[in-house]
């Protein structure tokens, strides 16, 4: 029998999906409004290097980057879009 035709009661339960993510670099953390950090880091992940942008766990901007350079050129422009609409403070990185 299909697993997909089974009585819900005899079902597999679903797994969940977690995709492996290694911080390797941190570029910046900003003091939020609500008073949690707002980090910026470079990740490795199974699909290669992200820029992550979020805080407390959730991610709240990502993008793919080919390298270091071009992480870091980002990691910048975000962050001063982020000065820029104002109620942060800027923190040390460590």
């Amino acid at each position: 029998m299909f697993k997909h035709w089974a009585p819900r009661s005899q079902r597999e339960p679903a797994r969940p999906v977690t995709p492996s993510v290694n911080s390797m670099l941190l570029f910046w953390r900003l003091d939020g409004a609500r008073g949690t950090a707002l980090t910026c880091e470079l990740c490795k992940t199974e699909a290669g290097l992200e820029l992550r942008c979020g805080h407390g766990g959730d991610v709240l901007r990502s993008e793919r980057v080919a390298g270091v350079a071009i992480a870091q050129a980002l990691a910048t422009k975000w962050k001063a879009e982020v000065l820029a609409k104002g109620s942060v403070a800027d923190l040390p990185a460590a």
